[in-house]
């Protein structure tokens, strides 16, 4: 948005108005959080990223749905992501796993 600034000067004993462009100014909303992939999140601001482990809260929860839907963990963690315990899975992965466990979970249940 642009926006013009007036400005009363007096030269020579005589008022004088001038308009001018504003130069932009910087925003004063806080800077906006990056969206970060789940699972990922800025390491050091080199530009890279550190993979993030899945938490404990997801690890107790694929143990229960798991237990809930009969699912065999070790197989399906083995199977899926060729890992033997959910605490090898990232967050993202953990996060996948649980959605697929409460699929089968749903449909076992119909």
């Amino acid at each position: 948005m642009r926006r013009s600034i007036c400005a009363a000067k007096k030269s020579n004993g005589n008022l004088r108005f001038e308009t001018t462009k504003a130069s932009p100014q910087p925003s004063r909303d806080p800077p906006q959080a990056s969206q970060h992939t789940n699972g990922q999140a800025p390491a050091g601001g080199n530009g890279q990223s550190r993979i993030r482990e899945a938490t404990e809260a997801q690890i107790r929860a694929i143990h229960a749905i798991a237990s809930k839907a009969n699912v065999h963990l070790a197989s399906q963690l083995e199977t899926d992501f060729a890992v033997s315990t959910p605490k090898q899975l990232t967050l993202r992965q953990a996060s996948d796993l649980i959605e697929k466990l409460k699929s089968r979970l749903n449909q076992t249940a119909s």
